[in-house]
């Protein structure tokens, strides 16, 4: 495996992701900004657990297009537009529907709005191979 998560001693230990990634391989893959829409652009649903689900696939998408796996992703940036406390329960199991029990460095972050109006829900990726 070329990305080890751990929670160092002296850190919260979250139940939802870890507070580091070691990444160690011979490539590095910088994944865009996924969202919600499906492999001929339709968006899969208007609200943010859906928008989730399909940004996290697409972002495995990416990851195994080059040979690797869910396993590979060293670090995550979720950014929720509208965020409040209650969008995290649908948001995270989105993610949990995808990455399942591989908790990558995550950072979520509300945001004003995307690029377009009625996405809600962008994720992007560090992943490691190799």
């Amino acid at each position: 495996m070329s990305v080890e998560v751990t929670n160092p001693e002296g850190l919260f230990e979250s139940p939802v992701y870890s507070q580091l990634a070691v990444a160690r391989g011979s490539q590095i893959l910088f994944i865009s900004g996924q969202v919600g829409f499906d492999a001929d652009g339709n968006l899969v649903g208007p609200d943010h657990g859906a928008q989730a689900e399909q940004a996290f696939r697409n972002l495995v998408t990416a990851v195994e297009s080059q040979g690797g796996s869910a396993a590979d992703i060293a670090k995550i940036t979720i950014f929720v537009v509208g965020h409040s406390p209650e969008l995290a329960q649908p948001i995270l199991a989105g993610r949990n529907v995808v990455l399942g029990d591989h908790k990558p460095a995550s950072t979520f972050l509300g945001v004003e709005k995307l690029i377009r109006p009625e996405l809600l829900v962008e994720v992007e990726g560090i992943a490691v191979l190799g």
